[in-house]
């Protein structure tokens, strides 16, 4: 999927132009974050390590996922951004197919490497209670994304208001306004690469909840019960990947049209991998049915 919007012509020189400029300072800006993130990872490594080791190394490994999220989701975004507008001056379908492939590289990405993460660290220690700090690491990168990536974008906002509109009498959209570019990144670190920090916080944090609930109700369903979110999880991306899949293949139509079939599909596809899911391990269909219906319940 990234190949494929690479692949999309980023227009005319203009654009390739600003895009630059907001690709630079987009990833000046995440380095910089990157670095202050690192140094309280490295403050609040110390009294993880004198608790558990484990436990430190998980809360290593939630941060770099994190991190890893959020510059995926800043890096797509900043490629599909330029391509989309591009797009959207000759056909509104083009435009659709370029953003939603780049929104799915962004969230297949956030929840395979939560899947990935908190099911590696469960098959290394066999419980959850070291897990639990993997969660903390997450979290810690979300507060800094989302936060600093919200503050920095409304700064520039107010930015190119006063000075642009007030002082240089220049349009608030205009690229001759430096406090535009700043704008738009901001809108990227914060609306992308803080959102994916934040998804990828509360998925693991949903993982590692089904982790703990399962161990109290391992006496019930054994240990089954403990296989049974991460199957849940994996069928989830299954789902994803068919629909977006199907999206993808059927032709011309409204935007809005394609999306909706895509979350159809989506849910269609997620009811018959929870019951695979339910069948292969705990086999009760009250937690099928209740699954099924919090998906109703999210469709809503």
């Amino acid at each position: 999927m990234p190949g494929r919007v690479l692949s999309e012509p980023p227009g005319n020189p203009r654009m390739v132009e600003v895009s630059g400029y907001i690709r630079e300072s987009a990833e000046a800006f995440i380095r910089r974050q990157f670095s202050t993130i690192a140094a309280a990872i490295g403050l609040l490594l110390i009294p993880f390590a004198l608790l558990d080791v484990r436990a430190a190394f998980s809360f290593v490994l939630g941060s770099c996922l994190s991190l890893l999220a959020a510059y995926i989701g800043l890096r797509i975004a900043v490629e599909a951004n330029v391509r989309t507008a591009h797009a959207a001056t000759a056909s509104p379908l083009k435009a659709f197919n370029i953003a939603f492939s780049g929104g799915s590289v962004t969230g297949l990405s956030v929840v395979g490497l939560s899947l990935i993460g908190v099911c590696s660290l469960y098959l290394l220690y066999g419980e959850a209670s070291p897990i639990v700090s993997f969660g903390f690491g997450a979290s810690l990168t979300a507060l800094f994304a989302q936060l600093g990536g919200g503050i920095f974008t409304k700064a520039a906002d107010i930015g190119a208001d006063l000075v642009g509109k007030v002082e240089r009498h220049i349009p608030e959209d205009d690229p001759r306004n430096p406090a535009v570019i700043a704008d738009l990144v901001g809108d990227n670190v914060g609306d992308c690469a803080g959102r994916g920090a934040d998804l990828f916080e509360s998925m693991s944090n949903d993982y590692i909840t089904a982790l703990i609930l399962g161990a109290l109700v391992s006496w019930q369903y054994s240990q089954a019960a403990m296989a049974f979110p991460f199957m849940l999880g994996a069928g989830g991306i299954i789902a994803a990947v068919a629909a977006i899949a199907l999206v993808r293949m059927w032709g011309d139509g409204k935007p809005i049209s394609k999306f909706n079939l895509g979350l159809f599909a989506t849910s269609l596809f997620r009811v018959l991998g929870s019951l695979v899911a339910c069948a292969v391990t705990i086999g009760d269909l009250k937690i099928l049915a209740a699954t099924v219906g919090w998906t109703a319940v999210l469709n809503r």
